[in-house]
C-alpha cells in the first residue's frame, strides 16, 4: 500500500521532472538564459530527491541518476 506522503513524494518529482526537461530544453533551443538557470536549479532539487531513498550507495545512485536523466532529455526532445 503507497501511503499519501509517498503519492505526493512522487507527483512532486514528476513535475519537478517534466519542468527540468522544459526548462532545458528551452535552454538548449533558444539559449534562454533564465530558462538554463532555472534547468540547474531543477537539476540540483531532483538529484536531492533522486537520493533520499537509502536502496544503493552513492557511486550506483549517481550512476542511476545519471541515466534517468539523460533518457528524461532524450524523450521529451523536440522532434527533428
Amino acid at each position: 500500500m503507497i501511503t499519501d506522503q509517498e503519492q505526493l513524494e512522487e507527483l512532486e518529482f514528476m513535475e519537478t521532472a517534466h519542468e527540468y526537461a522544459r526548462n532545458e530544453k528551452l535552454w538548449r533551443s533558444k539559449t534562454d538564459y533564465k530558462a538554463g538557470e532555472k534547468a540547474s536549479e531543477l537539476d540540483a532539487k531532483l538529484w536531492e530527491m533522486w537520493s533520499r531513498s537509502q536502496w544503493a550507495d552513492r557511486r550506483t545512485m549517481a550512476q542511476s541518476y545519471n541515466q534517468f536523466r539523460l533518457r528524461l532529455l532524450y524523450k521529451s526532445k523536440t522532434e527533428a
